[in-house]
């Protein structure tokens, strides 16, 4: 199956240990690392109470949609991996143990329970989307918020978050592991903002496969630096599946 859309951002915010600006980010798209660290934004926009439910993960990705989330009626696509799978984890390990499992961990562990307490916590009874792709989840929630602009909508935030996984699933990693999230307001392409393209393609190549991009970072975040930076065009193959994003020139 074929596939090509076009869309523009006209608004982007990021969170991960050791990067706190907009300048800090910008100069880490032209020198991309691997983010580090054990920190959490302060996450003051949210009440207390709620606060104290979010982990480090949840915290980063709640930071960077409400830096960017500033009217109500805007649906949101959130696209992360594997979740919150450290608190997952925490679960199964306590229910192999015989321990009663708690209701509220449980609630706080399925793969949209950041993006619905982010939405309580804002009264917002806009649309909520939680997905997983596996290495091309920024690229599926990409797709979900082009079908949200497609139905009519205006503006669609799309929140990219990951962290690595817990031991002892840290043997699975097939991509390097970092904490982060990232947020951009998607749009239709309209004159003053660069004009992106995503395209899919199945054709096998052995994977995966990153060209024009940090090869050294998980594939969410390559895209985060393409977003941010000058380069053309990112290919992510991994298998059978290529995604190509490529950068226009701003329309006039």
């Amino acid at each position: 199956m074929a596939m090509d859309l076009e869309f523009s951002i006209d608004g982007w915010s990021a969170s991960a240990p050791g990067l706190d600006s907009r300048e800090q980010w910008i100069e880490w798209a032209v020198r991309p690392v691997l983010p580090s660290g054990t920190d959490a934004p302060s996450l003051s926009q949210m009440p207390p109470l709620m606060r104290r439910r979010l982990n480090r993960l949840g915290r980063c990705a709640a930071q960077a949609a409400y830096e960017l989330h500033d009217s109500p009626g805007v649906p949101v696509v959130l696209a992360s991996r594997y979740g919150d799978a450290e608190r997952s984890l925490a679960l199964l390990r306590g229910h192999a143990s015989g321990e009663v499992m708690s209701p509220t961990d449980f609630t706080l562990s399925v793969h949209n329970a950041i993006g619905a307490l982010y939405s309580i916590a804002r009264a917002d009874t806009a649309s909520y989307t939680s997905i997983a792709g596996g290495r091309a989840s920024a690229a599926c929630g990409m797709l979900e918020a082009a079908g949200l602009l497609r139905d009519g909508h205006a503006a669609v935030l799309l929140v990219c978050y990951d962290s690595g996984l817990p031991q002892p699933y840290a043997g699975f990693e097939d991509e390097p592991a970092a904490c982060f999230a990232w947020a951009a307001r998607v749009v239709l392409s309209r004159p003053g903002l660069d004009r992106f393209s995503l395209s899919h393609r199945h054709q096998a190549v052995p994977g995966p496969v990153t060209t024009g991009g940090c090869p050294d970072l998980p594939s969410s975040l390559q895209v985060l630096q393409f977003l941010l930076g000058g380069a053309r065009e990112l290919l992510q193959v991994n298998g059978r599946e290529n995604w190509r994003w490529s950068r226009h020139v701003c329309l006039a």
